[in-house]
Order: C-alpha cells, then structure tokens, then sequence
C-alpha cells in the first residue's frame, strides 16, 4: 500500500517511518471516535429516545395521509366544487 524508501541495512526514512505513525495515528483516533459513537447511539435508544412519542407521531401522520387521499378521492368522484375551483 505504501512506497517505502529504502535506507542502507533494509531501514526505511525518517519519514516513511512518520507517514506510518502519523496513518496509525489517524487509524486510532477514527476507531475511537467510531467506538465513541456506538457508545451514545447505544445509550440514547435505550434511555433517552421518547418511543412514545416516535408512536404517537407516526398514527398522526398516518391519519393526516388517510385523510388528505379520502378528500382528494372524495373530490375526484363527486365532482363537487370547491372555492378554489371557482
């Protein structure tokens, strides 16, 4: 993956040698802010997610898309007019 510049005795450059500390550095931080995450996601669904409300908010939206294609199906098969189509 990585072009390694060779010294004398099979030793590679001083900065060969930092470009891969400085990768498994950045390799370290990313796996300790992805394990920091799963963390919260883990502890906000089990304390502090209002399931509850997630319900109550879904049969809200439910009932208002129920009811805005029974108007529109209303609408199309009676051909009533409304104050728009005037």
């Amino acid at each position: 993956c990585c072009f390694v510049i060779e010294l004398g005795f099979g030793e590679a450059s001083p900065e060969a040698k930092a470009a891969k500390h400085l990768h498994d550095f950045f390799t370290y931080v990313a796996v300790r802010i992805v394990s920091a995450q799963l963390e919260v996601r883990s502890a906000y669904c089990k304390n502090d997610f209002e399931w509850d409300n997630l319900q109550r908010l879904a049969f809200k939206n439910v009932d208002r898309s129920n009811t805005k294609l029974m108007r529109e199906y209303v609408l199309e098969t009676s051909h009533v007019e409304t104050d728009t189509d005037k």
